[in-house]
């Protein structure tokens, strides 16, 4: 896989996993590290947590996901229209609960695969 990594990713990368700290000589090649060292968690996370996915979805439209975690990290990965591998890291998270807090939620799992299938 290929990746662009946004300038909104590099942002939040740094305050969110060097607490605003630049403590890194580049800030690129230690994401690119995270990401080639990550495993895709997309598959759990939409059995799991399927209200995220519907986040995704709302906040992203209708596009192929990938969620990549590594230790701690999370980073959202779009797959780029029209290219057979290229992914947009468009954000990350630190694992402190970003995803399972979506686990408690009013909407049951039949309701998130119904708006999940009728969103576009």
């Amino acid at each position: 896989m290929k990746y662009f990594i946004s300038k909104h990713c590099q942002e939040r990368y740094s305050e969110r996993v060097l607490n605003g700290k630049n403590t890194v000589n580049n800030l690129l090649v230690t994401i690119f590290n995270d990401l080639n060292n990550s495993k895709n968690i997309t598959s759990k996370v939409s059995t799991e947590v399927p209200r995220f996915i519907l986040y995704l979805k709302e906040r992203y439209g209708n596009k192929g996901y990938n969620i990549l975690k590594k230790d701690h990290i999370v980073f959202i990965a779009i797959k780029r229209k029209g290219t057979y591998d290229l992914y947009d890291i468009v954000t990350c998270y630190i694992d402190n609960d970003s995803i399972d807090k979506f686990k408690h939620t009013v909407l049951t799992n039949k309701d998130i695969y119904l708006k999940l299938a009728t969103t576009k």
